[in-house]
């Protein structure tokens, strides 16, 4: 934490474009006042790009100092300081900020110096790394370093790989060298629970597979696939992978839902076991399912989820998606006349009120917030579809 700004001093945190960002959100942090100068010696250039005229003050000599900072206003007027501008990485089409990880990662009991980098050790293979120095006489477990994460971060924001570190290389003047940092090996990470070997040839070949992908010298049969560093991306590159080169067919909801190799061919030989009850005929058929239902029932409750949904403008999920693909907006926009008649005259009036909203047609239905609400008739209002734009 900065706090606040000291006497005779303005701190501004700005957006891409110069204008001041709400509390709470990051932006570049700005100085400005009396106690900054009018650029740097001799340097021309350099002063122009970080010594900028203030827009907030009307005289034309008054300037601001360009940080590099990211930060944020608390509610409270404090601010807090969350990394550098020039440590922003962008990865999976997002851009991040690496000391926000840093500092949810250092907070750790375990942790007692972490830096965050993004490495491409291999052409194309952007990955996220955790440098960990441990807090001394612990050692971190990796799973509970990424529970950590998940608990404040999304996905992407997780590091692929963790590398321990008994100290950080520093420069000449004593900051963390970057650039020294060594580039991740292939081991498999210590996890909780030991390796064990895969012993058929459909372990064999998931192990490989796995190994390939997530870049590390062995997998086994109990290691859990986002503990080695898997993430949703990952999870489709497996998928292709064992499509292609095995022929082997899962889905990326199969590998969310049997997080390791073992429970993946569980998983793989009961479909095939499903696919030989089909063989018969359709009295044998039906008493083989019969019998295999109540073997189930007998041990597992069963439950039978339905998820639906409806989209203003598109009918089908085929009819979504290539709403989604080619940008069409599924907005639709009303004229006074055509505007719910208990909508009240004074907010139809007021000027910040927009007369638009996505509409899903189902009498007497209406959208409402994205849910659909059935509405009685008011008296007065017609029995006719009823538009409720807000």
């Amino acid at each position: 934490m900065i706090g606040r700004p000291i006497a005779n001093t303005q701190i501004y945190i700005l957006g891409a474009d110069m204008e001041l960002v709400p509390v709470g959100e990051p932006g570049e942090l700005y100085i400005g006042g009396r106690g900054v100068t009018r650029g740097y010696l001799n340097q021309e250039e350099l002063s122009a790009k970080q010594f900028l005229p203030d827009p907030f003050i009307k005289n034309p000599d008054s300037r601001i100092y360009k940080t590099g900072d990211l930060a944020r206003y608390l509610p409270d007027g404090n601010i807090v300081l969350i990394g550098r501008l020039d440590h922003q990485i962008k990865i999976r089409g997002y851009r991040i900020e690496v000391g926000e990880i840093e500092a949810v990662l250092a907070a750790h009991l375990s942790v007692d110096q972490v830096v965050v980098m993004i490495r491409e050790d291999e052409p194309g293979d952007r990955r996220l790394v955790a440098y960990v120095v441990p807090q001394s006489g612990k050692q971190p477990i990796l799973a509970e370093l990424r529970h950590h994460l998940m608990k404040k971060l999304p996905d992407y924001m997780i590091p692929t790989i963790f590398v321990m570190m008994e100290e950080m290389p520093l420069t000449l003047n004593r900051k963390i060298d970057r650039k020294s940092l060594p580039t991740p090996d292939r081991r498999r990470p210590e996890l909780e629970q030991r390796y064990i070997t895969p012993t058929t040839d459909l372990a064999r070949a998931l192990s490989k597979t796995w190994s390939e992908v997530l870049r590390i010298d062995r997998v086994g049969i109990q290691d859990n696939f986002f503990e080695l560093g898997g993430n949703s991306l990952l999870a489709q590159r497996v998928v292709s992978e064992l499509s292609q080169s095995k022929e082997i067919k899962i889905s990326v909801v199969d590998l969310y839902q049997h997080l390791t190799i073992d429970n993946l061919v569980n998983n793989l030989q009961a479909g095939k076991k499903e696919e030989s009850l089909q063989n018969g005929t359709p009295r044998e058929v039906e008493k083989r399912r019969r019998n295999r239902f109540e073997d189930q029932a007998a041990v597992e409750s069963v439950a039978i989820i339905g998820m639906a949904g409806r989209f203003p403008g598109a009918d089908t999920i085929d009819a979504l998606w290539e709403n989604l693909c080619n940008g069409v907006e599924s907005i639709t926009f009303f004229t006074d006349d055509e505007i719910d008649p208990c909508v009240d005259e004074s907010l139809r009036n007021d000027h910040n009120y927009i007369k638009a909203r996505g509409i899903i047609y189902a009498y007497p239905v209406v959208a409402q917030n994205a849910a659909l609400v059935h509405l009685p008739h008011p008296p007065g209002c017609p029995h006719v579809p009823l538009y409720n734009p807000i």
